[in-house]
C-alpha cells in the first residue's frame, strides 16, 4: 500500500467507528468497529462485535487449530470480536486479505475513545491471514500503527 495520508486512516477510522452502532452484547462495556482495507485503501470488509457465536464462525477455529499461530479459540469468549466478523465477511479469502490493512476504533458505552488494539487471538488471525498493517484507536483520541 502507497504511503497512507492522514485523511485516509481518519475516513477509515470512521467508517470503523459507524460499525460500532451494530454492536451486540447486554453486558458490554466497549464497542467495537472494525474494517478492512485492501491493497489500493478500498473498504473491502467490516464488522462489530456480536453477542453470540454463529456456527460458521467457529470454522475459523478450525482452520486455525493446527496451524503454526497455534490454537485459537473463540467460542470461550462468548462474542465474536468485530475483526473476526470483518474476516469471516471475506469468506476468510487469503486472496482478499494478504497485504491489507485492519483498521479496529473502540469507544466505552459514556462515548469516550477506547484503545483497541486487537486480542492476541485476533492479532493471530491477522498474521494467519498475512495483514501488513494494523491501526487501531487509543485513548485521547490519538491511534496507533503496527506494521506486521
Amino acid at each position: 500500500m502507497a504511503k497512507m495520508a492522514t485523511d485516509e486512516i481518519k475516513r477509515w477510522m470512521e467508517i470503523a467507528k459507524s460499525k460500532i452502532k451494530y454492536s451486540e452484547h447486554p453486558r458490554l462495556k466497549y464497542f467495537h468497529g472494525c474494517v478492512i482495507v485492501d491493497k489500493h485503501g478500498n473498504v473491502i470488509s467490516s464488522g462489530g462485535n456480536k453477542n453470540s457465536l454463529p456456527k460458521d464462525v467457529l470454522e475459523i477455529e478450525k482452520i486455525l487449530g493446527s496451524s503454526k499461530v497455534g490454537s485459537i479459540r473463540f467460542d470461550s469468549i462468548g462474542r465474536i470480536h468485530a475483526e473476526v466478523e470483518a474476516f469471516y465477511n471475506l469468506n476468510l479469502d487469503h486472496r482478499l486479505i494478504r497485504g491489507s490493512t485492519l483498521v479496529v476504533y473502540g469507544e466505552s458505552k459514556a462515548g469516550t475513545v477506547v484503545k483497541s488494539r486487537p486480542c492476541a487471538n485476533c492479532m493471530r488471525l491477522a498474521e494467519y491471514f498475512r495483514v501488513s498493517r494494523v491501526i487501531y484507536s487509543n485513548t485521547k483520541n490519538t491511534i496507533t500503527i503496527e506494521d506486521l
